[in-house]
């Protein structure tokens, strides 16, 4: 019996002949509502990996994640069977789009989230380039600032 179901016992007494008597335990489940958690994903960088995992509450597993509305952002998918969306997006802007949920027995449950994806950002400092996660690369004819001292 899957977790979310809350396991009932009912004992039914029946009205037997003269001396027999007759009891029928009756087992069934209540399951919880589904639904889906609050879709909070984290911001994105243009050509950095991203990872986010869609939350079932309630219902009977198996599930299958769908985009109903809308679209993820570009370089990213959703695996149908984890509710994992993931990959390397190329593309900045906000996406918006609305993640639904089938469980195994046929209840549907959505959610609207929203992905945040930034550029990569290069700077230009007295001559020299800076890269996030790189070392700095010195511009031709130009002078590096002293390093000596603090700033």
């Amino acid at each position: 019996m899957p977790a979310n179901v809350s396991k009932v016992n009912l004992y039914a007494a029946l009205s037997p002949p003269v001396g027999a008597s007759v009891s029928k335990v009756i087992m069934y489940g209540i399951l919880a509502p589904m639904a889906l958690a609050p879709c909070l994903p984290p911001t994105g960088i243009v050509g950095t990996a991203y990872t986010f995992t869609v939350r079932v509450l309630g219902g009977v597993s198996p599930y299958t994640f769908s985009i109903s509305a809308g679209s993820l952002p570009t370089g990213l998918t959703l695996n149908a069977a984890t509710g994992i969306i993931s990959g390397t997006p190329t593309v900045m802007g906000i996406y918006t789009f609305t993640v639904q949920a089938v469980d195994f027995l046929g209840g549907v449950a959505s959610i609207a989230c929203s992905i945040t994806i930034f550029g990569s950002i290069v700077l230009t400092l007295y001559g020299w380039k800076l890269y996030k996660h790189q070392p700095c690369e010195e511009v031709e004819g130009i002078e590096p600032p002293n390093v000596d001292r603090a700033v």
